[in-house]
């Protein structure tokens, strides 16, 4: 029997009952919505937690002492990396960098008004940082950082906690990188909300020249942080760097693509969870599908009979039952995608998904933005229209299979 026929066939039957071909078709709708919808969610998640990782912490290749990266959460400002004509001549030469920043992290008491808080301090070159951190975006109150040796910017946050406000001063304590004791007055230039609880509750900048004087570090640095072009390189990147500065004698020096970070590994990780859970969401859309498939086998036993009476092969029957399960999917599919896909670009277009308050707001440890702007990619697209039509189509041939086995004359006789 030629496709056309059982094409026309398996429309004409899904006619005969559109409510239940409706109803079967929805459940893939809302299964396939909220799937490109997760996609997007999670993608825009893991890509601005990423590149907040990347641009506040490692860079897309990170050059630093060994040492200093095996004691890194202790901030030790003795083992630092000597910066220099050398060691930009080689950063120089690396194909493929947009932007580098030399920066000094270390741990301070803050205090303002007999309000003494720890907090940790990051000092960078204003006009490098501007092309890797963006602090001059963040900036909710005051200005960005002049380059002047008293000034300091901080994190909402902190500011909150200090009780203190742009142009009011304060007074830091800390060790210079030999252990003695120092500190300076500086006055608050300006406030930042990056979005990251981490570093807004944390975190003041101030500028690498003052830093350097203040903790006796003149031409030595905690990190040099490099952006590429293409975050992909990073790896070769990295390689590369590493074996041109064991070239010209920087021993102990270690450079370090964005993977080597224990964070940016877990994504990988997580995403392979997560599409088990796409999985699951569709497993659960098929039962209705499925359901569907089993009613129709049973509802027309006797038009199947009749059929196979008739000179209907099995595989014919078959074949019919099976378009109309993937003319189901194949609706269900295309609805689904395309509302899904509304969803994650009116989401995105618009103020994004603000679930801060489930990350505890400025208490939140971690290096992830409250606010989530879902990120519609084709993949995601491509991958639910593919899944949906492949789980019609199996479910098709699965709840098909009583045809089979079906007796002709005895399914005449079932009332």
């Amino acid at each position: 029997m030629g496709t056309k026929y059982l094409i026309r066939m398996a429309l004409r039957n899904l006619a005969r009952n559109t409510r239940r071909s409706f109803l079967s078709a929805l459940s893939l709708v809302i299964a396939l919505a909220m799937i490109v919808f997760a996609q997007g969610f999670i993608r825009g998640m893991l890509d601005k937690t990423e590149d907040n990782t990347a641009r506040y912490k490692t860079g897309h290749v990170r050059i630093a002492d060994e040492e200093y990266l095996r004691q890194e959460r202790l901030l030790p400002l003795s083992e630092a990396v000597t910066t220099g004509p050398a060691l930009d001549d080689i950063i120089g030469a690396l194909p493929g960098v947009a932007a580098r920043t030399d920066r000094i992290r270390f741990g301070v008491l803050l205090d303002h008004d007999d309000n003494s808080v720890p907090a940790m301090g990051l000092a960078a070159d204003p006009d490098m940082e501007r092309d890797v951190f963006r602090l001059q975006d963040a900036i909710v109150d005051g200005e960005y950082l002049s380059g002047s040796d008293n000034e300091v910017i901080m994190g909402t946050g902190l500011a909150d906690e200090l009780g203190i406000g742009v142009g009011d001063t304060l007074v830091l304590i800390t060790q210079t990188a030999y252990g003695s004791p120092t500190g300076a007055n500086l006055v608050v230039r300006g406030t930042v909300r990056t979005g990251a609880g981490q570093i807004d509750a944390t975190h003041f900048f101030m500028t690498l020249a003052s830093a350097q004087d203040l903790l006796d570090m003149d031409g030595r640095v905690s990190e040099v942080v490099l952006m590429l072009d293409d975050r992909d390189r990073a790896a070769s990147a990295s390689t590369a760097l590493q074996q041109r500065l064991d070239e010209a004698g920087f021993t102990g020096i270690r450079a370090l693509g964005i993977d080597s970070d224990v964070m940016i590994s877990f994504f990988g990780m997580a995403e392979a969870i997560y599409f088990f859970i796409y999985l699951i969401i569709l497993a659960v859309a098929s039962t209705a599908i499925i359901n569907t498939m089993m009613m129709v086998v049973f509802e027309r036993t006797r038009e199947i009979g009749m059929m196979k009476a008739l000179g209907m092969t099995n595989r014919s029957v078959i074949g019919v039952l099976v378009l109309e399960s993937a003319f189901i999917g194949l609706g269900g599919s295309v609805a689904g995608v395309l509302f899904g896909a509304a969803l994650v670009l009116g989401l995105s277009s618009g103020g994004g998904i603000d679930f801060s308050g489930a990350l505890g707001g400025e208490a939140n440890p971690t290096l992830m933005s409250g606010v989530v702007h879902p990120q519609l990619t084709t993949m995601a697209i491509a991958s639910s229209f593919l899944l949906g039509l492949l789980l019609s189509f199996a479910v098709g041939v699965v709840s098909t299979r009583r045809v089979a086995r079906m007796n002709p004359a005895q399914a005449l006789r079932t009332i």
